[in-house]
């Protein structure tokens, strides 16, 4: 896979919708490899040795290795030619190849990962130049209809490895004392205080400087885990790997730079209910003394986590969270990781998209708690709610049933609600029952209000379709969230005496929203249309009295 990757600066990638393994395969990717790719064959045949083909063919392997070669023919050899961080021809044609009938595309597409050089993002190829290479390397037998899925799955599967290795970085790039220090608090809880979303002033990010493919040597931990397959069948699969890498990681720390070795191995595993095969990727730093130590706190810190009794922990907050509910039960709900840090508020940053560990909205479906006679102090049955979600970072195309609900608990003599639910834990897809301490906020009144009343109101997309959105503002707080087909925006606005409305949170794309709006007079039915084409609609408009 990392052998079709392409020498050309690019421009710095834009935001991406990208989740940690595994991997579903795109939807519009039904095509498969070259049958001389290993990819082609995610089985234990991958891995069987074969007959060495004679000299003047290509190897049957992808990622490409070139042989040795004598000195007398290196400097002739056509492997001079290669890129020596990436195996490829430097000259990659756009050019239609000969007794070529399809047309394919020549667009590249940029990646999310920097260059060790510094200068732009690693860019990929496009579907004519990979079937350029291909035809180029001896395989002549690619069908040029599957290049376009094949140029996909390889987008994808290097998108999800570079998301892992950042988890690693973001955990040891500060030393091994930092990697302790959120190793400790298990993995959910290092997630969280790993310097997501850092100061690139303070922690430059890590860069790919070169990588390698290794199919044919298997690592001695897929090793292991194939052994154990043969012996515990019900627990391990007996199936390698159909693919490795070496990737050379940049990590700079201090003012110096070090390079980190990781190994990627690319399991096939198996397909979904809809028959789209799934990938899985076992990312690692290589077993250095340094990096070994990396792997066991990273490993043992979560093992001592839960088995110290993690569950019955004191609870803690590791996200920024701000729940705008209107008087129609319309809601927006975002949850922002590493409280510690301001949040993230450019839409030019790819990175902004980790810090979001929820974005959703909806209607809320709830029941009035019951007290005895009337006295708040005596409960008899505390209220209920369930929230419908409508739009959601998590779910692609969210249902009716795609709901969570709790019973709120009032905390005498706070404006705190203790929330008791159960729900399903993304992490272990079981329902879990969990428990959430809400404050209730004061609501402001912005500039012309005569601290008389606040405003709230709903403002919604017109035809949700491909682009589905809702804004709400209560008082001095606007936000938001947009779905636009695989990408996810959220938005934030705080109007305060001394700036008015100033944006305060911002992830993936603009929304095009002019807070001058936020001041006017609007009335339900008035719509917006905003230079993107996005036209958003008002559906419910509130004066609260004081």
């Amino acid at each position: 896979m990392g052998w079709f990757w392409a020498d050309s600066p690019a421009p710095a990638a834009a935001a991406s919708g990208m989740r940690n393994v595994p991997h579903a395969l795109p939807k519009d990717s039904n095509a498969t490899p070259p049958p001389s790719c290993p990819m082609h064959k995610p089985s234990a045949d991958a891995l069987k040795p074969v007959a060495k083909p004679p000299a003047s063919s290509p190897e049957s392997a992808c990622p490409y290795t070139p042989d040795k070669v004598s000195q007398e023919s290196q400097a002739t050899s056509k492997y001079s030619k290669y890129n020596p961080l990436n195996y490829m021809f430097p000259d990659l044609s756009q050019e239609r190849a000969k007794d070529q009938t399809v047309v394919l595309p020549t667009e590249r597409e940029p990646s999310t990962i920097p260059k060790g050089t510094g200068d732009g993002n690693w860019e990929y190829p496009s579907p004519q130049q990979m079937y350029n290479a291909l035809l180029r390397k001896g395989y002549t037998d690619t069908d040029a209809t599957a290049v376009e899925s094949m140029v996909s799955v390889h987008n994808f599967l290097n998108e999800g490895a570079w998301a892992e290795i950042v988890e690693w970085e973001r955990r040891f790039g500060k030393g091994l004392f930092k990697g302790w220090e959120n190793c400790r608090r298990g993995e959910e809880g290092s997630k969280a205080g790993a310097e997501i979303g850092a100061n690139e002033d303070e922690v430059p990010q890590p860069k790919l400087v070169r990588f390698m493919g290794r199919p044919k040597e298997m690592t001695p931990k897929a090793a292991m885990i194939q052994a154990m397959g043969w012996a515990f069948p019900e627990k391990y699969g007996t199936e390698p790997p159909f693919d490795r890498h070496d990737w050379f990681v940049q990590r700079e720390y201090n003012g110096q730079k070090k390079e980190v070795r990781y190994i990627i191995d690319y399991y096939s595993g198996g397909e979904e209910p809809t028959g789209e095969p799934i990938f899985y990727l076992d990312v690692r730093p290589a077993l250095t003394p340094t990096q070994a130590v990396e792997r066991m706190m990273r490993w043992s810190g979560d093992v001592w986590y839960r088995a110290s009794g993690a569950s019955e922990r004191a609870a803690e907050e590791n996200t920024n969270t701000l729940v705008l509910t209107s008087a129609d039960k319309h809601y927006v709900d975002i949850r922002i990781l590493d409280p510690s840090h301001p949040p993230p508020n450019s839409t030019s940053d790819p990175q902004a998209i980790l810090r979001l560990e929820w974005g959703f909205a909806g209607t809320a479906i709830s029941t009035p708690a019951v007290f005895k006679d009337g006295d708040k102090s005596i409960l008899i049955k505390p209220a209920h709610t369930q929230w419908v979600h409508e739009i959601d970072n998590k779910i692609r195309n969210p249902g009716p049933n795609d709901r969570d609900e709790g019973y709120m608990y009032p905390v005498e003599g706070t404006n705190e609600v203790l929330e008791k639910g159960a729900m399903v834990n993304p992490d272990t897809g079981k329902v879990e029952d969990y428990e959430e301490l809400w404050e209730d906020l004061e609501v402001g009144m912005t500039e012309g209000e005569k601290n008389e009343y606040f405003v709230s109101w709903v403002l919604k997309t017109k035809d949700a379709g491909e682009v589905n959105g809702m804004v709400i503002r209560i008082g001095e707080w606007v936000q938001g969230v947009m779905r636009k087909g695989d990408d996810f925006s959220v938005v934030g606005w705080k109007w305060t005496i001394e700036e008015g409305w100033k944006r305060v949170l911002a992830i993936g794309e603009d929304f095009g929203l002019d807070s001058r709006v936020f001041g006017k007079e609007i009335s339900v039915g008035d719509s917006i249309k905003v230079d993107s084409g996005v036209e958003w609609e008002f559906k419910s408009c509130h004066k609260h009295r004081k």
